[in-house]
């Protein structure tokens, strides 16, 4: 199911049925997507592995080499818009390295890798769980205990995207 997915988010029909004046719009167009949504849930659980991840991006990059504009736009925005709630190794590497990309071949997918980015910036950095026992017809007072726990830090990528985009 997931390399269906990961195929249909590839397509030229995905990359023809979503077009957007902006970054910005594009990458909310993405958010709301049912396949993305499907694709970053599978992530979450674990059902799509990293390597997958990377060999899709990969063949795109080879299937496109040469193509100007860039012919999967939308696959590699889609990508960033699925990682950019985590905070793993793939997903600090795949937006940053896609984030400095300043070729005008791959000019939607770089500015929605840093739309991406900039949501991240302004996400809260802790998570915040509420326990206790919710009267919602009571006037009593409630009990509710906080835990807040800190969002772990990520090492900086080393550009193995950005340099596979520059040759691509």
């Amino acid at each position: 199911m997931r390399e269906k997915l990961l195929e249909e988010i590839g397509s030229l029909e995905f990359e023809a049925a979503l077009v957007a004046s902006t970054p910005a719009v594009l990458r909310e167009l993405l958010r709301r997507h049912k396949t993305v949504r499907t694709l970053r849930d599978r992530y979450y659980q674990g059902l799509l592995p990293d390597e997958l991840l990377r060999d899709f991006v990969n063949g795109l990059l080879t299937a496109g080499a040469g193509e100007d504009p860039f012919p999967y736009q939308a696959a590699l925005s889609a990508i960033a818009v699925l990682l950019e709630p985590w905070f793993t190794s793939l997903a600090e590497e795949y937006l940053l390295d896609l984030a400095r990309v300043r070729s005008g071949r791959f000019y939607m997918a770089s500015r929605v890798a840093r739309e991406c980015l900039r949501v991240r910036e302004h996400a809260p950095t802790t998570e915040l769980h509420v326990y206790g026992k919710t009267r919602p017809h009571s006037n009593e007072p409630q009990q509710v205990q906080w835990d807040v726990r800190p969002v772990e830090a990520v090492p900086p990528s080393d550009g193995a995207y950005a340099n596979a985009m520059e040759v691509a």
